[in-house]
């Protein structure tokens, strides 16, 4: 043993600062929703109209899920279920791969935003068959143009999709691939840099993960153990990650500094 030295003190090194992928407090979250809705509402061309829905909902998806990037680019359409009660849609669930970060979890998220996220798939789908449809038109009769690089005929989409179908496919791109998290990262960055808070900390798209915990925490009042178990973290890190929004939770217990303070400026005033 005595060759052995002394040991190394090990240090727990992880950046836990939420500063590290910031979160969209409640009021700021808001004018992410507005300008992602005008986003995709100012758009009449059906094509580019779904294409800008598709950064809303993907952004609408990781906030309600709580995902890491690379598990939503991972589900497909049957590890997906939409349970409804009374006739009504209630609750998402999704099935997420033991090939993740975390390996498999269930996850419950609004049911109303995972049908939103499949029935826009099924569009895209659509209109792009409508195009593959003039295109096979155009070689069929002779009358396609020159310039395009494909001048044979294209094989439609199958429709309904196959169940081993990317939830995130994107019918327009090659071999419906989802869009890439750079190329997501660099269209929402565009878009909300018109926002003024949005130039004032580092978000990312992981942000979207943080703000759906936060949320949880000061928006639903959720018990920790049941947002770890739903977005794949130990109970320990998110309490380490998120430690300082216990003085926002406790604010109606802290507040009464404010009450004592102003309780005693009235008897001042009355005394004076």
């Amino acid at each position: 043993f005595k060759n052995l030295g002394d040991a190394v003190k090990l240090r727990d090194k992880k950046d836990y600062r939420e500063d590290a992928n910031p979160a969209y407090l409640p009021d700021e979250w808001e004018q992410v929703k507005d300008l992602l809705i005008e986003f995709e509402n100012t758009e009449k061309d059906p094509i580019k109209k779904w294409k800008n829905c598709y950064l809303k909902n993907w952004v609408y998806f990781q906030y309600h899920g709580g995902f890491r990037c690379h598990e939503t680019r991972g589900i497909r359409l049957n590890d997906i279920e939409v349970v409804r009660k009374n006739g009504k849609v209630r609750w998402g669930v999704v099935q997420v791969s033991p090939s993740t970060k975390t390996g498999k979890r269930t996850v419950i998220m609004n049911g109303n935003w995972l049908n939103a996220v499949k029935y826009h798939l099924n569009k895209g789908i659509k209109l792009r068959n409508e195009q593959i449809e003039l295109h096979n038109k155009m070689v069929e009769n002779g009358t396609i143009p020159r310039w395009r690089t494909v001048q044979t005929r294209i094989e439609p989409i199958p429709f309904p999709p196959p169940p081993d179908t990317l939830l995130m496919s994107n019918p327009f791109i090659k071999d419906m691939a989802p869009l890439s998290d750079e190329r997501i990262r660099q269209q929402l960055n565009k878009l909300l840099s018109a926002l003024d808070f949005y130039k004032l900390k580092d978000y990312t798209l992981h942000s979207l993960r943080s703000t759906h915990i936060t949320h949880a925490l000061i928006v639903r009042n959720m018990n920790i153990r049941e947002i770890a178990d739903n977005v794949g973290n130990s109970q320990s890190e998110i309490e380490r990650t998120y430690y300082r929004l216990n003085n926002l939770l406790n604010m109606e217990k802290l507040g009464f500094f404010r009450d004592q303070i102003s309780k005693k400026n009235e008897l001042l005033v009355s005394e004076d």
